[in-house]
């Protein structure tokens, strides 16, 4: 959560109208009152005189309030907020590309679909589960971000989005080997992203898409995240 809000203290310029977050925290008592408190606090940002990090403790009381069963609103309205990370994912109805276990047919696909490339590498060449390269990081991410964070890009982003797709596709296909060990791909892919991300112009992009994109990832996927501040210059403040 101070991740975020770190970012969008980066992002904006100038101050906001502060609100007392002590008073405010402690005032409540349940998710739905310390959601709406810090929504209250939120929308401040902007503000003349507000700093950013009067917020942390409204964002810090209310994950601690919101239990399992209120989760998902909580996180709606994180989404809503520009926290990428925590929409719904919609389901892929871009037409399918035909069945092939050849998984560079998938490679330049329309939108989703060629995501898959990612499940016909797991489903006939490395079989490493949910948590392998594969599944728990290339199609999630190329679905969440084609169908999640592109849709709300600009028109460079959304050509940045496309591309470097396609690039992440185009290396780990060039660079791994049905013999590689799961390890091994995990490796080869993250040492992808960062030339991927630079080279289809990222550093270019207007701010507003580094922040839409970078809060597409997990705020727990330290790995990713410590990689692309590392290997993309622009981005290294920030994570």
């Amino acid at each position: 959560m101070k991740f975020l809000l770190g970012i969008m203290a980066t992002l904006l310029a100038g101050s906001l109208v502060a609100c007392d977050a002590d008073a405010i925290s402690d005032s409540a008592t349940n998710c739905d009152e310390a959601t709406s408190e810090m929504q209250d606090c939120m929308a401040k940002l902007g503000q003349e005189g507000f700093s950013p990090a009067e917020c942390e403790a409204l964002v810090d009381n209310a994950s601690r309030l919101c239990s399992s069963d209120k989760a998902d609103g909580f996180g709606g309205w994180m989404c809503d907020a520009g926290a990428l990370s925590f929409c719904d994912v919609p389901v892929c109805d871009a037409p399918p590309v035909v069945s092939s276990d050849v998984c560079d047919d998938y490679i330049g696909a329309d939108g989703c679909a060629s995501c898959d490339y990612y499940l016909c590498k797991e489903a006939n060449e490395n079989t490493c589960g949910n948590d392998g390269y594969f599944v728990g990081f290339g199609h999630k991410y190329c679905e969440r971000l084609t169908l999640v964070t592109e849709p709300r890009l600009s028109a460079a982003g959304q050509a940045w989005s496309a591309a470097t797709r396609e690039c992440l596709m185009i290396a780990l296909e060039r660079d791994s080997s049905a013999s590689d060990s799961c390890d091994e791909i995990q490796t080869i892919a993250f040492d992808s992203h960062p030339d991927c991300y630079v080279d289809m112009g990222f550093c270019d992009l207007p701010i507003g898409d580094m922040f839409s994109v970078i809060t597409t990832i997990d705020v727990d996927d330290y790995q990713l995240r410590q990689l692309l501040g590392v290997g993309v210059g622009c981005l290294s403040e920030w994570l």
